[in-house]
């Protein structure tokens, strides 16, 4: 059984809370993912924790599926091997309204889906939830 995992009843092995900062608190390795979009080789990465819940308009909960798929590529899509973003906050009219919907943005949408363990609507549904609710 992984120590995480353990309850405090679990008897005298159960690990101490030092040891279950030491693992939740430890640097985990961000996920890439190289997609290839309109012609051109992308790496989108894993959002940390306080990108994805920083107060901006595409990340609200009461945005469009199509405003949080064009500010999750200006946070998350860089040239790949690179620190460098390809879009900016300007590109999403652009992004919004040149672009067809399409197989590719399909698959971006299931990058996210991936990255973020569930699909966009859901992680905006939960979102609008109760954090304190685990039902």
């Amino acid at each position: 059984m992984n120590d995480v995992t353990r309850k405090p009843d679990d008897g005298d092995d159960a690990p101490s809370r030092d040891v279950l900062r030491a693992k939740l608190l430890a640097s985990v390795r961000r996920k890439n993912w190289n997609v290839r979009i309109r012609g051109v080789e992308l790496e989108i990465r894993q959002p940390m924790m306080a990108e994805m819940l920083q107060n901006r308009p595409g990340r609200s909960p009461d945005a469009s599926t199509a405003h949080s798929l064009a500010y999750f590529l200006i946070d998350n899509a860089f040239i790949p091997g690179t620190e460098i973003k390809v879009f900016e906050e300007g590109d999403v009219d652009t992004i919004l309204n040149t672009w067809m919907f399409d197989e590719e943005v399909t698959g971006l949408t299931r990058v996210m889906g991936e990255m973020t363990g569930g699909t966009l609507e859901q992680n905006k549904e939960d979102l609008r939830g109760d954090p304190t609710d685990s039902t």
